[in-house]
């Protein structure tokens, strides 16, 4: 190498070595120029600790319900009717589970027999809402899931078959706080039965397609079952005053339906009872506000002669809440959507004897 190439890279070389040290210094100065502060916790920072502490401390948990026992009770017996000691009892049980210390199962599981369109889904329905608002529920038909591997549209398909997320996993991921109502569980395989077990023994399960476990811990489940109707109907008349009793005849008669070791697991089993006549009218009061309510219009009363007429094509020792409800919205929906238009919103039903059909007219 020639001196004079020696001489030009040992100049560059000073030049870069004056470079590095004038960016250092200037870095230096920079990093010296930044405030100094301590590192203080946001707890301290922000709150008197100490009175944070206290306030938080009434903070309720996630297992207390805001509304009280007596309230929850008056509501849902604004909406189920002729069944009051059913509804008393799972309330309570309810309430002493929600009290209870280091609960790791869900609030209650309770199953609801009889026939078909006895209100039972409507009771678990009146229960979500009287505790956690009108989004409070939401009901699984099992008769949906008769099949043995069908129980992947409710828990989540395994990682390496096809299909997705469970409906009860995203149900219960979005709203942990709920009542769920599983309609029909007799019709459901033995094999999708037996899934719930996890869910009502460790208070929790997994669904592997979201690769999440799904708490149940905070959750009331209502089983409803229309096994084996007319024996229950029996028995309900025959053992009216012995719940006790009742209950141990009915847990039998359903062994035949549903496996022993998931029907051990239920809480509570209840029978609903026959409706008398005046829950009867009842019921028929309650069906005609909820289509009033559709349209905006408050019923001021309900001539007793209207809940005669349907007494004489619905009542029986057999009541089909739903043909009651059907027969409702048919006869009274276009009357309603009538007196809507007019700008009416309170209104009045009663029976027109001479053309033998309902009146509906404004209540002014």
């Amino acid at each position: 190498m020639s001196s004079s190439l020696i001489v030009v890279v040992g100049l560059v070389l000073v030049v870069i070595g004056v470079v590095i040290v004038a960016i250092t210094r200037r870095s230096t100065s920079a990093i010296i120029e930044l405030p100094v502060r301590k590192p203080v916790k946001i707890i301290d920072r922000l709150y008197n600790r100490a009175a944070l502490e206290k306030r938080m401390a009434e903070l309720p948990s996630s297992q207390t319900v805001h509304v009280n026992r007596d309230e929850v009770i008056a509501l849902m017996k604004d909406h189920i009717f002729g069944q009051d000691p059913v509804i008393e009892d799972v309330v309570d049980s309810i309430w002493g589970n929600f009290l209870a210390e280091n609960r790791a199962q869900p609030v209650g599981v309770f199953l609801l027999a009889g026939p078909p369109g006895s209100a039972k889904s409507r009771f678990g329905q009146a229960l979500g809402t009287a505790l956690y608002g009108a989004q409070g529920a939401k009901a699984f038909n099992l008769a949906s899931y008769s099949g043995s591997h069908s129980g992947s549209g409710l828990f989540g398909a395994p990682q390496d078959h096809q299909g997705g997320a469970g409906m009860l996993s995203e149900y219960l991921i979005a709203n942990p706080r709920s009542v769920v109502i599983l309609d029909e569980f007799e019709k459901a395989s033995n094999a999708v039965q037996r899934l719930f077990l996890d869910v009502w023994n460790d208070g929790c399960f997994t669904d592997h397609k979201l690769k999440r476990v799904v708490s149940t811990v905070d959750t009331i489940f209502i089983v409803t079952t229309n096994a084996q109707e007319d024996q229950m109907t029996a028995l309900a008349a025959s053992y009216k005053n012995k719940p006790v009793e009742l209950e141990e005849r009915v847990r039998e008669v359903l062994k035949h339906d549903i496996e022993n070791s998931v029907l051990s697991r239920i809480e509570r089993v209840f029978v609903f009872q026959p409706l008398d006549r005046i829950a009867f009218a009842a019921l028929v009061g309650s069906f005609i506000e909820e289509v009033a309510g559709r349209y905006r219009i408050t019923v001021t009363s309900v001539e007793e002669e209207v809940a005669y007429r349907y007494g004489l094509k619905h009542y029986g020792e057999k009541i089909d809440g739903r043909a009651v409800s059907g027969a409702v919205v048919k006869d009274m929906r276009a009357d309603f959507i009538r007196l809507q238009k007019t700008g009416v919103t309170r209104a009045k039903v009663g029976w027109n004897a001479k053309k033998n059909t309902l009146s509906i007219t404004a209540d002014t």
